[in-house]
């Protein structure tokens, strides 16, 4: 038999290979430790003196003042809306007070205005006095009006009577 063949290990370079090894291998233990260890320390001291911190505390009281600007915002927007709606319907209601001025103006001093009566778009006026002379005068000053073509579409002579309980002549006009 050969003398190159040994299936016995030689004690020396199997010890020298295996503590090589095993000192390879902490070395590169080590140094992976500190590498981490560094790396941390690193990533502490970045955080730390990182401007993070202020910039959440800064995002939080930006927010909370946004929230309240907010808050105003939509009441601004609600009060807005409401004002529109209202302007709206103040210009789509008829004005009665015109109606009632246009009347006023052609009474005589012996005449009164007794009544007014608001319906959809019609107002109902009941003027009295104790003779008809003052009745005849209203109407005769309302046809020949000229404001009666720009205030009016239509006025209608809906009654005249007399009461006997008020001693009265009633004029029911419809403007």
């Amino acid at each position: 038999m050969s003398k190159n063949i040994n299936l016995i290990r030689n004690d020396k370079t199997g010890l020298a290979s295996a503590n090589n090894k095993h000192i390879v291998l902490r070395i590169t233990a080590v140094i992976i430790l500190f590498t981490v260890s560094f790396l941390s320390v690193m990533m502490f001291i970045l955080i730390a003196l990182s401007p993070l911190p202020s910039l959440k505390e800064t995002e939080k009281s930006e927010s909370t003042q946004l929230s309240y600007f907010n808050d105003l915002i939509v009441k601004v927007l609600l009060t807005k809306d409401r004002l529109t709606q209202v302007n709206k319907l103040i210009n789509s209601r008829p004005v009665y007070s015109k109606s009632l001025q246009f009347i006023q103006k052609y009474l005589t001093a012996d005449s009164t205005i007794e009544e007014v009566n608001l319906k959809e778009k019609i107002v109902s006026v009941t003027v009295a006095s104790t003779n008809l002379q003052p009745l005849a005068i209203l109407t005769d000053d309302i046809k020949r009006s000229n404001d009666l073509s720009k205030s009016f579409k239509d006025i209608t002579l809906e009654s005249l009577y007399y009461d006997d309980n008020k001693q009265k002549y009633l004029l029911i006009i419809d403007l």
